[in-house]
């Protein structure tokens, strides 16, 4: 009886939800990487990890990081989350620098 009130998701339809997302302009690394996590719950992916590794890096807007990212052996989820934060970071203080 409960199935009927709370059908369980369709498992193509989340990960057409996760696919789909992309980090928008004004949308930080993190906040990104969060949504990412909330999409990634009834995906019933077989490694969430690489699945979350692999949204986040090939739907960054920053092709530079990309690129630098696809560069790096052995990319891990923490890594790569890492790497595009400190490069969002740094781009945003050389803006603030240079807008001073």
């Amino acid at each position: 009886m409960t199935d009927h009130l709370n059908p369980k998701p369709s498992e193509v339809m989340e990960k057409s939800q996760f696919y789909k997302a992309r980090k928008e302009q004004g949308e930080s690394v993190a906040e990104f990487a969060a949504q990412l996590k909330k999409l990634l719950h009834n995906c019933n992916f077989s490694n969430l990890r690489d699945s979350l590794r692999d949204q986040l890096v090939c739907k960054l807007r920053d092709q530079d990081t990309r690129v630098k990212l696809f560069e790096t052996e052995s990319l891990t989820y923490d890594s790569a989350l890492k790497g595009a934060i400190t490069r969002e970071t740094a781009l945003r203080n050389a803006s603030n620098s240079i807008h001073k």
